[in-house]
């Protein structure tokens, strides 16, 4: 069971997810529930790998006692994640009633996704 769930959990099923998700918002909310969406999910998405860089880039910098410009541009990613995250939430309030929902389902997808990767990864 654990093979089949790997193979669930790799980046050529997290696009076809990503993309059946965008059609979806499309096909029931229109325009703004396709921005919303797709904001929830680069938002979140861009939350997610500023985290990871920002971990790797600690645990590498405390293993090799310095830090090079690499990885400096890794702990900048990170620092960006919250700006560009308020940024996409101001601009699906000001889309409306269907986009916030659907950005909300956006992260809900990515954060999900991000579970089943790290407990397949166990």
């Amino acid at each position: 069971m654990g093979s089949n769930l790997a193979l669930l959990f790799r980046p050529l099923s997290f696009a076809i997810g990503a993309l059946l998700s965008l059609v979806i918002a499309f096909a029931g909310f229109g325009a703004k529930g396709l921005e919303g969406m797709a904001l929830g999910l680069i938002a979140t998405a861009f939350s997610v790998f500023g985290t990871k860089g920002a971990i790797s880039v600690a645990g590498r910098s405390i293993v090799a006692g310095k830090v090079s410009s690499g990885n400096a541009m890794l702990l900048l990613f990170f620092l960006m994640k919250l700006p560009v995250f308020a940024f996409a939430v101001v601009i699906v309030y000001r889309l409306g009633p269907p986009a916030t929902g659907a950005f909300l389902a956006g992260i809900f997808l990515v954060y999900s996704a991000l579970t089943g990767w790290a407990t397949v990864q166990r």
